[in-house]
């Protein structure tokens, strides 16, 4: 079998670097950067065309392409791997590798890739093909002795998780408001500035405590003729805010908003008037536990809805220290509650029935 000639390199700073079974009149191994992702990284140290030097071998370390040299040989002649020998003996080389290639085309698609990982899992396939082109015995291209196993390590930390089994009150509110979204048909906005929605108060004469939910983006629908929107929110502020987790929050902009600006300015304001969750559609506590406020615009239509119909989606109920209390009297939660997955499509449905009956209600009127 004959020695393998080239491969290529991405690295996860974006570098990608052509490695030949050569060497220069110096005794240099052949070690080029050929092409960058982003042409702003590069700098008088970091040019396109840039060769290393100082060592005798190109080494596949676990954390890099090197240049290195290696005074001691094993018990068959070959050389120490770049691993093995004092990092003072290491030369030129690139930053932590993404990705090993044979052939040219494939490094360039993985360097148009985003979010490179070191031995990135993606391209697990055409690393393992490289090194075993590369071999044990290769004159000039050495693989360390760590190489397999941080990428054993890296594979595995990189691995797909498996299918959620139980969802927490945060990640199910998320699920279902991307899911309504799309029942919806809405589109994301981006509001002007983050709103925050009053929800609780401890404030007195000299000092200020209070509790609010946040909003970064909304989504525009249109039902019964008139704009609507919908966001999902995260309690945040002072103590006062700590009983709470998130919520849906849903409110009509009318039918006289038209332009751009004005549906901005509105929906800021429409979700910065949701005070006490006066306009959320459904929200949920600390503990895990959902909840609707009995003075919300949707709390007639959502306990019709809703009541008694989800209990068989919960899969575990908050537990408490009931010995223990914060100093809201509230007991601490020692297990939050936990949801199966298929609660956020049926919630989806059932909240998205609740803004088909209101806007029905409030085109009656």
């Amino acid at each position: 079998m004959s020695e393998l000639s080239e491969f290529f390199a991405v690295t996860v700073n974006g570098g990608l670097y052509h490695a030949k079974n050569e060497r220069n009149e110096q005794g240099f191994p052949y070690l080029k950067k050929i092409g960058c992702r982003d042409a702003n990284e590069l700098n008088e140290k970091n040019q396109l065309g840039t060769k290393m030097e100082n060592g005798r071998y190109l080494g596949i370390s676990g954390l890099r392409l090197t240049l290195y040299n290696s005074h001691k040989t094993d018990s068959e002649g070959r050389p120490q791997g770049p691993d093995s020998v004092n990092m003072i003996h290491w030369g030129g080389g690139t930053s932590p590798i993404s990705a090993l290639f044979l052939k040219r085309y494939d490094a360039k698609k993985c360097l148009e890739s985003k979010n490179h990982r070191q031995w990135d899992i993606r391209w697990e396939k055409e690393t393992s093909e490289t090194l075993k082109a590369i071999g044990s015995n290769h004159p000039l291209f050495i693989i360390g002795t760590t190489v397999a196993e941080i990428r054993r390590f890296a594979n595995k930390d990189q691995a797909k998780p498996e299918r959620l089994t139980k969802l927490s009150a945060r990640q199910l509110l998320a699920i279902t408001y991307a899911k309504m979204k799309k029942k919806l048909k809405a589109k994301k906005i981006v509001l002007p500035h983050d709103a925050y929605a009053l929800i609780a108060d401890d404030s007195d004469w000299h000092r200020t405590r209070q509790g609010f939910t946040r909003y970064k983006t909304a989504a525009l629908f249109k039902i019964e003729k008139k704009k609507w929107i919908i966001a999902f929110g995260v309690a945040c502020g002072s103590y006062p805010a700590d009983p709470y987790n998130c919520d849906i929050a849903c409110t009509s902009l009318g039918n006289k908003t038209t332009n751009s600006h004005e549906i901005l300015d509105k929906s800021f304001s429409a979700l910065e008037e949701n005070a006490c969750f006066r306009h959320s559609l459904i929200y949920a506590m600390a503990d895990g536990s959902l909840a609707i406020d009995k003075n919300s615009s949707y709390c007639h239509e959502a306990i019709k809805l809703l009541q008694g119909s989800y209990e068989k989606y919960i899969a575990r109920s908050p537990k408490y220290r009931n010995d223990i209390i914060h100093l809201d009297l509230r007991p601490v939660t020692t297990s939050s509650a936990r949801y199966k997955p298929e609660f956020a499509e049926y919630l989806a449905e059932k909240l998205y029935e609740i803004i088909k009956s209101k806007s029905k209600k409030e085109v009656a009127v």
